[in-house]
């Protein structure tokens, strides 16, 4: 015989894993994370009906990639995914066939690292099938998946996936590189993917001014493709301790002439975010 009051106390530790990561799955569906700077999250889709916000989509599948082949241009987009699933509530799913995440690394952009479950997985399908199982779990807040290529049926059932839990799903892309080394160029073929965005990652010159100096790394940020957006690039600070990326301010009075990438040009608006208030939010 089924005791009715053992059963009541089970449902309840289900509901509670379930709501670590922010709710139901479908208020997670319909939930949105903006970057907090106006320049941005201008080029995102908006949450809900009646929500004013806008950025990413939590239960959906997005891509990082960087903007060459080094060590370098492989840390900043996992950096970047840090910073974002960092903002979320809950563990976060790691998955990669080699863990090389320098741990204090991701604290440094708002990830602690005793969040982060790492899955090492021996194969490239075995990292694929590890994040996808992960996201059929609502007791994660995201997963992220580090992988060379990603086929177009594969990003299909890793967004379905995202989709039906509400859990943000990653994938960094290694191994992408702009043409003839250019960072802000398109790449040669960018690969069909059912992501909703996908973004590059590269290092930024720095500027001539001393009044543009950070301490920060400056990045290159490109948004290459969005569902229901617009594409757009801009001259970033790498993300504070708080997860926040902040625009760098005038960009483009210095940043170097280059063709546009694939019809992608400079935003006009980028540099009207402004850090301070995205600061003052994350604290």
């Amino acid at each position: 015989m089924c005791d009715v009051s053992a059963l009541r106390e089970l449902r309840a530790v289900i509901a509670g894993i379930e709501g670590r990561s922010g709710g139901s799955a479908a208020a997670r569906r319909r939930a949105i994370l903006p970057f907090g700077e106006t320049a941005i999250d201008g080029h995102l889709p908006g949450g809900a009906e009646g929500n004013p916000e806008r950025g990413l989509r939590i239960g959906g599948l997005h891509e990082a990639c960087g903007a060459g082949r080094d060590a370098g241009a492989a840390a900043a987009p996992a950096l970047f995914v840090a910073s974002i699933v960092g903002r979320l509530r809950g563990d976060v799913l790691w998955c990669a066939r080699s863990i090389d995440v320098f741990p204090a690394a991701l604290a440094a952009v708002g990830l602690e690292p005793g969040r982060v479950v790492w899955a090492a997985c021996g194969s490239r399908h075995d990292v694929l099938s590890a994040m996808e199982e992960g996201l059929r779990s609502s007791a994660i807040c995201a997963a992220v998946a580090e992988v060379f290529d990603l086929k177009f049926l594969e990003s299909r059932r890793l967004g379905l996936a995202a989709e039906a839990s509400g859990v943000m799903a990653w994938v960094v892309r290694h191994g992408e590189d702009a043409p003839e080394g250019r960072a802000g160029a398109a790449p040669a073929r960018v690969p069909a993917s059912a992501a909703l965005t996908r973004w590059r990652v590269g290092a930024s010159p720095s500027p001539p001014s001393s009044s543009l100096l950070t301490l920060r790394p400056l990045w290159l940020l490109e948004l290459l493709r969005c569902r229901n957006g617009l594409p757009g690039q801009w001259i970033v600070e790498a993300p504070d301790e708080h997860g926040l990326l902040s625009a760098a301010r005038d960009p483009v009075a210095w940043m170097p002439a280059r063709p546009p990438a694939g019809g992608l040009g400079l935003s006009p608006h980028a540099g009207d975010g402004q850090a301070a208030p995205a600061r003052r939010r994350a604290g």
